[in-house]
């Protein structure tokens, strides 16, 4: 599989089948990290299990990976049955289509919105305007709501997460807020209020 990770990454291509069974092969081994040199590799498990690793990996990181691992893969049972059979079978049609594994994706709603809030706050217009503490106009919240039901997922996928959590605050909670923002709108807030040296402090 890692074989062909890197045949297709050094054409520019991704090979999201075998990226995915390399990640099931990586999380069946962590099933049985009781064995020493399973959980000798513990730190290199865990971080392709536990986050985007294997979705940034280059080549020489998955050679890595290929050699550190190779020798673990016969501790991962096998509950299939084997059978020796002698059969032709008759191909009846014959049609190569266009496949969208490219598409595939290892996260959840949950991992992969957080993960592309955190990286696009700047970049997504409506984004940047919650960390930057600008009002949204109704055509913001409409465009959150696309980007947050339709787009990253479903407005189930974001109801089962979140719950009712307003979408703003949610965004900003992941987000956070610039600091620069914070520092005008608290400017102001000392300009609207009398306040004692004492209370400016806290």
């Amino acid at each position: 599989m890692i074989y062909a990770i890197e045949t297709d990454a050094l054409e520019g291509k991704k090979n999201a089948r075998a990226i995915k069974g390399v990640y099931a092969k990586a999380k069946a081994l962590t099933e049985h990290a009781n064995l020493p040199q399973i959980h000798a590799k513990a730190d290199l498990l865990g971080k392709i299990v536990g986050s985007d690793y294997l979705l940034e990996c280059g080549v020489d990181d998955f050679e890595h990976i290929r050699k550190e691992l190779r020798d673990l893969i016969k501790f991962i049972p096998s509950s299939q049955a084997k059978y020796d059979v002698n059969f032709t079978d008759e191909i009846l049609s014959f049609e190569i289509k266009d496949s969208d594994l490219d598409s595939l994706s290892l996260e959840g709603y949950k991992k992969k919105t957080e993960r592309y809030l955190r990286e696009n706050k700047l970049t997504n217009p409506v984004v940047a305007k919650l960390y930057e503490n600008v009002p949204l106009n109704p055509d913001d919240v409409a465009e959150l709501e696309r980007l947050l039901w339709t787009e990253l997922g479903t407005k189930q996928d974001y109801q089962k997460e979140y719950g009712e959590k307003n979408l703003g605050a949610f965004v900003r909670e992941i987000v956070g807020l610039d600091q620069h923002a914070a520092q005008e709108a608290f400017a102001k807030f000392l300009n609207d209020a009398t306040l004692n040296s004492g209370q400016i402090y806290f």
